[in-house]
């Protein structure tokens, strides 16, 4: 009787260990992976789920930047001042400028991309939109320059010959100091070759010199006052000496006389 037991107590005993072992690789392997899997996972859903830095100034819409922008060019100015960067770091790169006294931004310039290289210019008109220099989009049209003034009553306008001189709509500047050396250079030099790429040598306003005939005369020369690769301003030699100035953002004409810009 003994014997019988043993004989089939022994199988049974193997046969239940092995079941046991079976399933504890099962726990280790299917439960165990599992958990590991599901961490796995949430742990790339968290990963994924944070934002590049920038990423979200660099999802905001190209109007919403307009935007910013146009709140920052209707703002009052410095009379003749400049901002630069107005927008600040990790936005559009913004300069302003304000050129003829009034306290009201006269023009901007973009760079997008912050590469140091322009991509847009822009020019304020009489109805106080922005237009884009190139291909004349518009922005901000429908509102008015900042700070203007009310409208009052026009005077009576007087007699042809009593017209003072404060009235005939002309406006004068001095030639800034840093262009003297070469408005003389202009007007009475003597051009030895086709020209001159920068007569200030890197210091204040970039100014070139054209001879374009090659007759020994220097006929043009082009302005650029800060010196970020856009001409500003485009001077004329006439026949006759006088020299006449245009600007490349207005189209404002005016003619050196006595040492000043007079408006024509």
């Amino acid at each position: 009787m003994f014997i019988r037991y043993q004989s089939i107590s022994r199988p049974f005993l193997a046969l239940s260990g092995l079941t046991g072992v079976a399933l504890l690789f099962y726990w280790f392997f299917a439960v165990g992976d599992g958990t590991q899997t599901v961490a796995s996972t949430q742990s790339h859903a968290t990963a994924g789920s944070k934002e590049s830095p920038g990423q979200g100034r660099a999802n905001s819409s190209e109007d919403e930047q307009y935007q910013r922008v146009l709140s920052h060019a209707e703002g009052s100015a410095t009379p003749k001042g400049k901002i630069k960067d107005a927008l600040g770091r990790g936005q559009w790169k913004l300069n302003l400028y304000e050129d003829t006294g009034d306290k009201v931004y006269d023009r901007f310039k973009l760079d997008r991309n912050r590469d140091d290289v322009w991509d847009e210019a822009w020019t304020r008109k009489a109805d106080g939109h922005w237009e884009r220099d190139g291909d004349g989009k518009r922005l901000g049209g429908s509102l008015a320059p900042a700070q203007t003034a009310p409208a009052q009553a026009q005077p009576v306008p007087l007699e042809p010959a009593q017209v003072p001189a404060a009235a005939s709509g002309a406006e004068s500047e001095l030639l800034a100091p840093s262009l003297q050396a070469g408005m003389t250079e202009l007007r009475s030099g003597r051009a030895k070759e086709a020209r001159v790429k920068d007569f200030n040598r890197g210091k204040g306003p970039k100014l070139s010199l054209y001879d374009d005939d090659g007759d020994g005369r220097w006929d043009r020369a082009k302005v650029d006052h800060e010196r970020d690769e856009v001409w500003d301003e485009k001077w004329t030699h006439k026949p006759d000496g006088t020299v006449e100035r245009k600007s490349e953002h207005s189209g404002a004409v005016s003619v050196l006389s006595d040492g000043k810009w007079v408006g024509k």
